[in-house]
């Protein structure tokens, strides 16, 4: 599997992330299935309802919305995104126990490292899943 942005929606989501810092930024992801490859289409930004640096939940609302909007649209929610402020990109033991939605990609955007991961929950674990930005 593959999840590919355009530059201008995966840099307006990194651009989430640092406006956010110092608490941890979050979203959804929204696009197409095609295949092996996700294609994104659009970001929703949305509030991290626990206002903590360390840990996030996203709004109801902005969930709610996404999925609506999306399914009116043809379109899909992929997945989710969220910042670490420090450390690498890579599901903590919070992400791991937080993870509802088999199948989706999360996404994490290290803040120090200016790096950004995907990741597959199947359920159990997080598969790492490919990135790709395209102009």
């Amino acid at each position: 599997m593959v999840l590919i942005f355009r530059k201008e929606i995966f840099e307006s989501m990194v651009n989430h992330c640092r406006v956010e810092k110092p608490l941890e930024a979050c979203g959804i992801i929204v696009g197409k299935s095609e295949g092996d490859r996700r294609v994104a289409l659009r970001i929703y930004r949305a509030i991290n309802t626990l206002k903590s640096s360390v840990k996030y939940e996203i709004d109801p609302e902005t969930l709610i919305k996404a999925f609506k909007e999306s399914e009116e649209e043809g379109l899909e929610v992929l997945g989710f995104y969220h910042s670490h402020i420090h450390g690498e990109p890579i599901p903590s033991t919070t992400d791991r126990e937080k993870a509802y939605y088999k199948g989706y990609i999360y996404i994490i955007v290290s803040l120090d490292r200016g790096e950004a991961k995907g990741y597959v929950w199947d359920g159990e674990r997080f598969k790492e899943e490919l990135i790709i930005v395209r102009p």
